[in-house]
């Protein structure tokens, strides 16, 4: 009995601690951020994208499988920048999301679902 209850225990603990597979490397919070996902919590992402600028910046989209969601965009400290409508509504946090202030270098895909 205590066998299979430690087998149970085991397996269990293997496949809730689900590896996500990243494109790019991503910092840990916004790896976080796309596990929490990946459990049901919060909004469902379906991809995310990290745009780069010449002054080193770089800036993390995390785009919702649905459209009435938010798109949340974050810095590489997971500082929430702006928040934009994914629809055809158009709101959002109201804040303007043009928050570079240098050249756009290009944008790459982080992660998909």
């Amino acid at each position: 009995m205590k066998f299979n209850t430690i087998l149970f225990l085991l397996i269990l603990i293997l496949f809730s601690c689900r590896k996500i597979e990243l494109l790019r490397p991503a910092p840990k919070c916004i790896q976080g951020k796309i596990r929490h996902s990946l459990n049901g919590k919060g909004i469902v992402l379906k991809e995310v994208w990290a745009e780069e600028y010449a002054n080193g910046k770089k800036y993390y989209f995390l785009i919702p499988e649905s459209e009435n969601d938010f798109s949340e965009i974050y810095d590489e400290d997971c500082n929430l920048m702006c928040v934009k409508a994914s629809g055809t509504s158009g709101v959002g946090t109201g804040s303007d999301c043009n928050f570079n202030s240098s050249i756009f270098l290009r944008k790459v895909k982080v992660w998909e679902k």
